[in-house]
């Protein structure tokens, strides 16, 4: 029993030495992002990167594959650990429509950030288009895709598919990416084949395609689509294929 206890006690002295060791590395990874912010501001970069952010967490994620911590315990220590990081170089407000998208937002952005709660969707997008907030998490749905059309904002990270963030500037490639658009077809033969064909044709893969009558008489259609890709990479060839349409909206490139 003694020998059991002083083993627990030996245990614990160990566990007391690697917190002070995190605790050590933490104020290390400070000092790190002051530094960085200094970088940033000097460049005059964006203080969220949802980019960057992603690439750390696939490969703490990755790195951490063979051991015995729980991964999805440990993408949330880190993605708090990088929202309190960045806090130091600058607040964020993040714009919200209930309970589930705050939900999304804390997964997304970390803790450390001021949620603003919102009524609407329409107060969501006026929240960001008025800088009262720099993004807002939203559900990924029509009414969002149809709004983003006829806003300066865009997609720059989306969560579990569901829920969207939207912003001002666009995210940098993460290598493994997707791009949305929206645009409005009048019903004709063949119109939407002219769309579907080329894009079949410069290898552009359709990941995902919604349409919505917007036409009483049912003569236009509002269709949204998502294909593979950062528009750093496929946009002339995109932005040739949606021409035929009546209007269009490419509505960011962010990582899948």
């Amino acid at each position: 029993m003694k020998d059991e206890k002083l083993n627990l006690d030996s245990l614990r002295q160990q566990l007391d030495v690697l917190d002070d060791n995190i605790l050590e590395l933490l104020k290390k990874r400070a000092n790190l992002v002051l530094d960085v912010k200094r970088a940033k501001n000097e460049n005059n970069i964006n203080v969220y990167s949802p980019a960057r952010e992603k690439q750390i967490i696939d490969r703490i994620k990755e790195k951490a594959a063979d051991g015995n911590f729980p991964l999805d315990a440990l993408e949330s220590i880190f993605i708090n650990i990088i929202s309190a990081s960045r806090s130091l170089i600058g607040d964020l407000q993040v714009a919200y429509l209930g309970q589930e998208t705050l939900d999304a937002g804390i997964k997304q952005f970390g803790e450390t950030v001021n949620f603003l709660a919102q009524d609407t969707i329409e107060d969501a997008f006026h929240s960001v288009e008025s800088s009262a907030s720099q993004y807002a998490v939203l559900p990924a749905r029509y009414e969002v895709y149809k709004r983003l059309v006829s806003s300066n904002l865009i997609i720059i990270a989306e969560r579990d598919s569901r829920y969207l963030v939207i912003g001002t500037l666009p995210s940098n490639p993460t290598g493994n990416d997707k791009t949305s658009a929206g645009f409005i077809l009048e019903d004709r033969p063949g119109i939407l084949n002219e769309i579907m064909q080329p894009l079949s044709e410069k290898g552009l893969t359709m990941l995902k395609i919604e349409s919505r009558s917007i036409s009483s008489d049912n003569t236009q259609f509002f269709f949204y689509i998502e294909v593979n890709g950062h528009i750093k990479d496929i946009g002339s060839d995109l932005e040739k294929i949606l021409s035929v349409a009546k209007s269009y909206k490419v509505l960011g490139s962010y990582g899948k």
